[in-house]
């Protein structure tokens, strides 16, 4: 009996884990779509735009654990969530944010940062 206990927790802890990772794999995704939709990234001016730290997951349109998007897009409800939830897949690993200071600019109507 006590055998099948630690089975049936070493299972449920596999679970666990193996639902975290697809969580996880489904939140960068959905942060990479987000930060490619150019109209999260529309700008008229510099001080429209802003780098925001997230964490250290590798996402396609990222640097260094740093994105690039328009204030109002970071202000959205839905980056709220996507940003909650890549600081959630972030916790636990030991990995720092590097000194490259993304700085954001507005070119041709879109957020970017030239020094990527």
């Amino acid at each position: 009996m006590r055998g099948l206990r630690v089975l049936l927790l070493v299972c449920s802890c596999f679970g666990i884990a193996a639902s975290g990772c697809r969580h996880c794999d489904e939140t960068y995704q959905e942060a990479d779509d987000f930060l490619s939709d150019p109209t999260n990234l529309e700008c008229a001016v510099d001080e429209d735009c802003l780098v925001e730290v997230y964490n250290c997951a590798e996402l396609d349109v990222a640097y260094c654990g740093q994105v690039t998007l328009s204030k109002t897009a970071a202000a959205s409800s839905e980056w709220r969530d996507i940003r909650v939830d890549l600081r959630s897949c972030g916790k636990g690993s030991s990995c720092t944010v590097c000194d490259a200071a993304l700085v954001p600019t507005c070119a041709a109507g879109h957020c970017s940062s030239p020094n990527l």
